[in-house]
């Protein structure tokens, strides 16, 4: 706004400077106002298209800028405390398990994810029908699960899965590490049944090499989990790679590839 007005007070000793009329004058002034706003309403627009752009890509695919797939609550609790961050949410890496019809080799597992209620304001789930898991025994179904095996599975159903986890050695497998055929192993898991409350879009977090079509339950305080993923929003978009690199090094990470392209 001080500038707008520097402009309207530098015009006006012009006009007085120049002899004209009252009346010349206001003309002059009246006509740089209706400028001055012109382009003021010409980069409110911008910025509002642009804001109102931002909002549809976060509402689409989150707000959260780098993800971590196999961390735990302590580290979680450090990330809170950064003061390069704005938020930081997490879901539960529940387990995996199979079922028969699933061919793909390269992704032979049910991946099932335990969402806390302010997990969705940051990670977005786009319901295609149905309503969001209330407790651990409900799950939402991904689309291109149902897609590609052609399962007939709709709201309402049941499945009875044993959920394990994968291992390769000592070693335990996150999502974001492709398949190891010959080489891992699902532990025997323990006995779930789930009753399917909704179908959704495939989610913007799970890679195309990641080994588990992602099922969506809601996060069980009472049951301990091996590990959680977690997603940080930050203040710097910029840094997401040096920070990343130096929150976390040697782990495995991913960003929002579609947040950070604008």
């Amino acid at each position: 706004m001080k500038e707008v007005r520097d402009v309207i007070e530098m015009s006006g000793k012009t006009v007085f400077r120049d002899g004209r009329s009252h009346y010349k004058k206001t003309g002059v002034i009246l006509g740089i106002v209706l400028a001055v706003t012109f382009l003021a309403g010409n980069v409110l627009g911008a910025s509002s298209s642009s804001d109102s752009h931002i909002d549809n890509l976060t509402e689409e695919y989150g707000s959260w800028h780098v993800g971590y797939f196999d961390a735990n609550y302590v580290f979680k609790q450090t990330l809170l405390k950064d003061d390069r961050v704005t938020d930081v949410v997490s879901f539960d890496n529940v387990g995996y398990a199979t079922l028969s019809c699933i061919q793909d080799t390269n992704k032979p597992y049910l991946f099932i994810a335990g969402f806390n209620e302010e997990t969705y304001e940051m990670v977005p789930v786009q319901l295609i029908t149905g309503r969001l898991p209330k407790d651990g025994s409900e799950v939402l179904m991904p689309s291109h699960l149902l897609s590609d095996i052609n399962l007939d599975c709709a709201v309402g159903d049941t499945l009875n899965l044993a959920v394990g986890l994968r291992q390769d050695g000592d070693d335990i497998l996150s999502q974001h590490i492709p398949y190891r055929p010959g080489d891992e192993l699902l532990s025997v898991g323990e006995d779930k049944t789930y009753t399917v409350v909704g179908i959704y879009e495939k989610p913007i977090f799970e890679a195309a090499d990641a080994p588990g079509y992602t099922l969506i339950t809601a996060s069980d305080r009472t049951v301990l989990v091996e590990s959680i993923s977690v997603f940080v929003s930050l203040k710097e978009v910029e840094e997401v790679y040096h920070y990343a690199d130096g929150t976390a090094p040697g782990a495995d990470y991913a960003v929002n590839s579609k947040l950070l392209q604008e």
